[in-house]
């Protein structure tokens, strides 16, 4: 199935999309909590909550998330990471994210910026290029999530990786950095940490003057999990091969060509 980014024709239901979401970053774990946070009504300081994992009962959306939905609370995101409860401290890390960023135009259906009846949209191209380059990556992802002009792509990691030392964390973040690299995504700032990655959360606002959208989930295969082995692997070959494809000499086609046209005459 194709991990299709910002539409889908089966696309999970909000209450699956939240589920599925948890259950890929808390996965296969009985202790810790897993963070959120947001926005609080009308953008008016902050608002979070944590949920216990020993707490998240398969299939249904936490307490706590739907009273944050009810609020009105927007720009909600869950940590990526999972802490240890009571601590900000980092435990595990069931996924691996990677983020396009789609700048939006003001056209309308015809493709004409600015023209009759247009409104803010992703341009078709660079979805489809997005796609060409995941369709290329050997692993297919579990989840996508679209929120505004970012797109998130998860893979799931099994077994987690323990991000439990300062060491793990640069090796977790370094993973990322280079399949971030090797799709073509977003790099991440040199600062960064691994507290700092969160991702959107489904059924929640997110606004980008001058529109605002839900968080949506197009797509989500949770048996889409792989080892770090694996990941690394697959990392490794998707950049062997660009770096063959784009060291091809351009001349190559000319005289495939060449050769093609002689045949021709030569039948």
């Amino acid at each position: 199935m194709s991990p299709e980014l910002v539409s889908a024709a089966e696309a999970p239901t909000l209450s699956a999309a939240i589920c599925a979401l948890l259950d890929l970053l808390g996965h296969g774990a009985t202790t810790g909590e897993i963070w959120l946070s947001g926005r609080s009504r009308h953008g008016f300081g902050e608002t979070s909550c944590r949920l216990p994992i020993a707490q998240c009962e398969p299939g249904w959306v936490p307490v706590a998330i739907l009273e944050k939905l009810e609020e009105d609370v927007w720009a909600m995101a869950m940590d990526l990471a999972v802490h240890r409860r009571g601590s900000p401290e980092l435990l595990r890390l069931g996924a691996l994210p990677i983020a396009f960023v789609f700048p939006r135009v003001y056209r309308n259906g015809h493709g004409v910026e600015r023209g009759p009846g247009s409104h803010w949209t992703i341009p078709r191209e660079q979805i489809a290029d997005a796609l060409t380059r995941l369709e290329a990556f050997p692993l297919s992802p579990a989840m996508t999530i679209a929120a505004g002009s970012v797109v998130t792509v998860l893979w799931g990691v099994e077994p987690p990786i323990d991000v439990s030392t300062p060491a793990a964390q640069a090796g977790a973040l370094d993973l990322q950095r280079r399949l971030s690299r090797a799709l073509g995504a977003v790099a991440l700032p040199d600062e960064t940490r691994l507290a700092d990655l969160r991702i959107p959360c489904p059924g929640f606002v997110v606004r980008e003057a001058p529109y605002r959208d839900f968080v949506t989930v197009p797509f989500v295969d949770p048996t889409h999990v792989y080892d770090v082995a694996a990941i690394e692997a697959a990392v490794a070959d998707h950049t062997a091969r660009a770096a063959v494809a784009a060291a091809t000499p351009a001349t190559e086609i000319p005289r495939a060509r060449s050769r093609a046209r002689h045949q021709e005459a030569t039948i």
